[in-house]
């Protein structure tokens, strides 16, 4: 046995001389947001890189060292529009400061991280149902009317983007066989540069009962020549609905 664990030792320290490659997760930050600054398209929390080294290295990696995250200041973009674009040569050289010299970085996905602000421009739009939803009521039921509360939303986005905006769209979802009133929270669909404030609300389906009635109804004339009389048989006819 002491042979056999000393040769596995030594073909543990060849084996992890060899060039492998393995993928690692690193966090995004953003830091610095002014409170007048609202983030409507937020950017990624996290970056996949592969990386590639000698075994040895990579189980450094894994047992015995954590990734800070990539930290990004506010202030070093606020004047270059709403529209934020990290490059992907920016992100490997924040990336690359952390790895030893011998590691090369393969790839890194997302590869360029964006994200799109507005300082405080806002407006309120109504609520609408998606035209895809689907919603029916089980037999002899039928849906009286659906409500939304909130019935409007307060959407935050760049003036360009908010310009264009006349209402928001809940997500499609499903409500079949409904037989008595149904309560379902909905999100609002995305928009990129959008943010909406709630981002849901509360759709309200309400059903009744078809019911059946029977009336009697006379059989009458009209627009005959005078001295014209209509007689039918019979006088009176059920009508049902």
């Amino acid at each position: 046995m002491f042979f056999f664990f000393v040769a596995g030792g030594f073909w543990l320290l060849q084996t992890l001389n060899n060039d492998y490659e393995a993928d690692f997760s690193i966090p995004v930050r953003l830091k610095g947001v002014p409170n007048n600054v609202v983030i409507t398209s937020e950017p990624a929390s996290e970056l996949r890189i592969k990386v590639k080294d000698k075994g040895t290295v990579l189980l450094n990696y894994m047992l015995g060292r954590t990734f800070f995250p990539v930290s990004f200041d506010f202030k070093d973009f606020q004047n270059g529009g709403s529209h934020v674009r990290i490059s992907s040569s920016e992100l490997q050289k924040r990336i690359s400061s952390q790895l030893n010299v011998s590691t090369k970085l393969i790839s890194i996905r997302p590869d360029t991280i964006d994200f799109i602000f507005t300082k405080g421009l806002a407006k309120k739009i109504p609520v609408r149902l998606n035209g895809e939803s689907n919603i029916s009521a089980t037999r002899q039921y039928y849906i009286s009317s659906v409500k939304l509360t909130p019935d409007s939303v307060i959407a935050y986005a760049p003036k360009e983007i908010l310009d264009t905006l006349r209402m928001a769209y809940t997500t499609p979802f499903i409500a079949t066989n409904v037989t008595d009133t149904l309560e379902k929270r909905v999100s609002i669909g995305k928009i990129t540069g959008v943010k909406f404030v709630p981002s849901y609300t509360d759709v309200f389906i309400l059903t009744d009962m078809y019911s059946e009635k029977t009336v009697e109804v006379p059989v009458i004339g009209v627009n005959f020549p005078a001295g014209k009389v209509l007689r039918t048989f019979p006088s009176k006819v059920d009508v049902t609905f």
